[in-house]
């Protein structure tokens, strides 16, 4: 009778908790996750959805690391390359840093590639802005206020960056071949 329904009590309130700690435990590691980095190996393609809306797409051997604030979603391409397919939010502009570079945009989708000593920023919709990385990109700069430091490209064009050159032009190109895209 009653120690029964005392027991089924006790079971169902542990059970409760146990579903409520594995939920926080679950949005805890993906949380943490977007904010540090992520990796793929060799041969491996990855495709990752941010709290924004945001898709990105790595590519094989290819190492970032995201800082989504409140100001700005920036992302840091250490090595290799990615897609991005930015959800717009004119309140936080889109900045990757690759190189010695920073690749700014608002919506759009554009690929950024970093190999040694070269940054190839390809972009198929949209328009972004690259400007040599300097310590005050970290703060906010109007993205259509163009910076003399800075090189628009719209759709369709492609920037090649090494290390001492600038400024540099861009160059129209077959993005769907470029990128690969069917």
């Amino acid at each position: 009778g009653t120690r029964a329904i005392g027991w089924l009590r006790w079971k169902t309130a542990a059970a409760i908790v146990a579903l409520a700690l594995a939920i926080v435990l679950a949005l805890g590691v993906s949380t943490a996750w977007y904010e540090r980095s992520i990796e793929t190996d060799l041969g491996e393609w990855k495709t990752v959805s941010l709290a924004d809306g945001s898709e990105l797409q790595l590519g094989p051997n290819t190492r970032l690391t995201l800082d989504l604030g409140d100001s700005q979603r920036s992302i840091a391409l250490v090595r290799g390359e990615a897609y991005f397919k930015v959800a717009k939010d004119a309140r936080r502009p889109f900045l990757v840093q690759a190189n010695a570079f920073a690749v700014q945009a608002v919506g759009t989708e554009f690929a950024v590639s970093s190999r040694k000593d070269e940054v190839i920023v390809t972009v198929r919709e949209g328009k972004v802005r690259v400007s040599p990385s300097t310590k005050s990109t970290k703060s906010r700069a109007s993205y259509d206020e163009p910076s003399e430091r800075s090189v628009p490209i719209a759709a369709d064009f492609q920037l090649r960056l090494v290390a001492d050159t600038w400024p540099v032009t861009p160059s129209r190109i077959d993005v769907r071949y470029a990128l690969a895209l069917g």
